[in-house]
């Protein structure tokens, strides 16, 4: 029963019928791989069973004789197109990165023509057109998730840069200088001070002092927990209790999320 372009239906006894799909080409012998699957039911029920296995081969196969041909920039907009359970942070630096990637000639390079060589080459250009350790580490993380991605969706037969040591990290954030931080403080008491120079009674007298009060706030703020921005951002009232400040939200792209290490009392 059926086409061999479209698989087969065999009934090996009532009720059990195999399913055939032809599902590649052997590269060495040229002959057709095929596959088998039983299904217990009835022949009408079996044959949309076949018709949908060999409309997702077909397109397997699609994709497959597309392979050789995939640049890293096509490769990389598709991962971008895939679900992700990404944090709002993590595809804002995807994106700003697989831009930076698009906008190099590695971008048109074939995947199955990639090579570690290659991806180090682009990496020297984009340290001497002044890229920080940070960005290269970035680029080349978005670059190595994104082909190591493919293999796992049937894209691609193999990750070309599995084993490619990456570039160095950047190093572990120090804290800001006692020094800088002192400075800070007294420059937000100045801008303070200024303000209330110049208060008049006017509105643009009593806004610009209810800025500078703020600034002076934040900054206090952050010298005193070590708070990120997005998390400064979503304080509220009720997060202070006595001496006691709370912190257990931050605005990531203009809505409220978890810390990034959890909860934080101070």
């Amino acid at each position: 029963m059926g086409v061999w372009g479209r698989g087969s239906l065999s009934e090996r006894r009532p009720g059990v019928l195999e399913i055939r799909i032809a599902v590649g080409v052997d590269p060495v012998s040229g002959r057709t791989i095929q596959r088998s699957f039983w299904f217990h039911g009835a022949l009408e029920d079996a044959e949309e069973r076949r018709s949908e296995f060999a409309s997702q081969f077909a397109e397997y196969r699609a994709v497959r004789r597309a392979a050789p041909f995939l640049t890293v920039g096509e490769l990389l907009e598709q991962w971008m197109a895939a679900h992700h359970d990404w944090r709002p942070s993590t595809w804002s630096s995807a994106r700003s990165n697989v831009k930076a990637l698009n906008a190099d000639v590695l971008a048109d390079i074939r995947v199955s023509s990639l090579r570690p060589e290659v991806v180090r080459q682009a990496m020297a250009r984009w340290k001497e057109t002044g890229a920080s350790v940070s960005v290269v580490s970035g680029r080349f993380r978005v670059l190595r998730s994104s082909i190591g991605w493919a293999p796992s969706e049937s894209i691609i037969e193999r990750n070309p840069i599995r084993d490619m040591r990456g570039p160095p990290r950047p190093g572990t954030r120090m804290h800001v200088p006692v020094g800088d931080v002192a400075t800070l403080i007294e420059a937000s008491e100045q801008l303070v001070e200024k303000a209330e120079a110049a208060l008049d009674g006017s509105m643009g007298s009593l806004q610009t002092l209810h800025k500078a009060e703020q600034v002076q706030l934040l900054v206090r703020q952050a010298a005193d927990s070590g708070a990120r921005q997005g998390e400064l951002a979503a304080l509220r009232f009720g997060d202070l209790d006595g001496g006691v400040l709370t912190i257990e939200r931050g605005v990531l792209v203009n809505r409220l999320a978890p810390p990034k290490h959890g909860r934080f009392i101070g």
